[in-house]
């Protein structure tokens, strides 16, 4: 306690063992003199070469004026039902059964713009990046073609492969490389992998919607 008054930063580092999965390193700044500093704890991990350091999304700190507008999913039929798409910087979520084509009606969304020109990106926390391309191609959606053309992103979320803050830090990456949809598949996937998913998500949705980003939840 009193090498921490003394010393003009102080740093904390943290590591929990889940019952499941890899260790989570983190770091939390307690101290910073004459200074503002993003306090709560960040995710970190140890890599050749040095530290990796994701902080904390607060999406209050990435407001911008975003143009409105709505996204078509290319399908008159649908777009006419929705009054035109879906309006940009909103969530959508698709609910239903298995087998009932919500993962398909979000990759018609995403094949939809990139026929536009704009990026979308797609992440898998259940089904296998392989599967998505095969059953893609089986109803004549070119997933493939985009994804060549750096259209669509397709990332597969391995639980023992991401922390949370990683996670969220990968999708900001990809948004402001210029992602303009993003759908996570599937929301209980998510939830299975990512602690604190509820806290985290309503932040991610928040800053999505601040960027003018469309987001589809299966």
């Amino acid at each position: 306690a009193g090498l921490r008054t003394l010393a003009y930063g102080v740093i904390e580092l943290d590591q929990e063992t889940p019952e499941f999965g890899p260790q989570r390193r983190r770091l939390h700044v307690l101290k910073m003199r004459a200074r503002s500093f993003h306090s709560g704890y960040h995710d970190c991990r140890i890599v050749s070469g040095g530290m990796k350091v994701f902080p904390r999304l607060v999406a209050a700190e990435h407001r911008r004026d975003v143009s409105a507008g709505v996204a078509s999913s290319g399908l008159p039929a649908l777009d006419a039902l929705l009054g035109g798409g879906l309006s940009r910087g909103t969530s959508c979520v698709l609910v239903g059964p298995a087998g009932v084509g919500k993962s398909t009606c979000a990759l018609q969304f995403a094949v939809a713009a990139a026929e536009r020109g704009e990026q979308a990106a797609i992440y898998l926390f259940e089904e296998s990046r392989n599967v998505l391309l095969a059953r893609a191609e089986g109803l004549g959606l070119p997933v493939r073609r985009h994804l060549d053309s750096g259209r669509i992103l397709i990332r597969s979320v391995n639980r023992g492969e991401f922390m949370p803050g990683e996670f969220i830090s990968l999708v900001t990456e990809d948004v402001s490389a210029g992602a303009k949809l993003v759908i996570i598949d599937s929301l209980t996937g998510y939830a299975r992998a990512m602690s604190d998913h509820v806290t985290l998500l309503s932040e991610l949705l928040s800053y999505l919607g601040q960027q003018g980003v469309v987001s589809l939840l299966v």
